[in-house]
């Protein structure tokens, strides 16, 4: 898998995970009665115990989050740019590598 590959990977988990997340915070904000009282079908549970609970649960994905999906996104971001540079600096620094440069030499060898 190159470089390019990994980004885009990380790149859509980081969106379809941040619309999870707020998704999940819209449902508790606009309809916390609704979600309790779904959640209250299947577990006995008081609502502050749930309160507490769903804060936690917000603060661990939170995390999760950000060292799982945004960390290696940004950091391959600037692996791809620092190869991309290096790329660019070695083609300047020696003209024969670079492409405008075979191009030019190859148009005079046929003149």
């Amino acid at each position: 898998m190159d470089i390019q590959t990994l980004t885009s990977f990380f790149l859509w988990c980081t969106i379809v995970n941040l619309l999870v997340y707020f998704i999940w915070v819209v449902c508790l904000v606009k309809f916390p009665d609704f979600v309790y009282n779904t959640q209250r079908r299947f577990f006995s549970i008081s609502r502050d115990a749930f309160n507490t609970v769903t804060y936690a649960f917000l603060g661990v994905f939170k995390i999760i989050f950000l060292v799982f999906n945004v960390t290696p996104y940004i950091t391959l971001l600037i692996l791809r740019n620092c190869a991309t540079s290096k790329l660019a600096a070695v083609s300047w620094a020696n003209p024969r590598s670079n492409r405008l440069y075979a191009r030019q030499q190859a148009a005079k060898a046929i003149d």
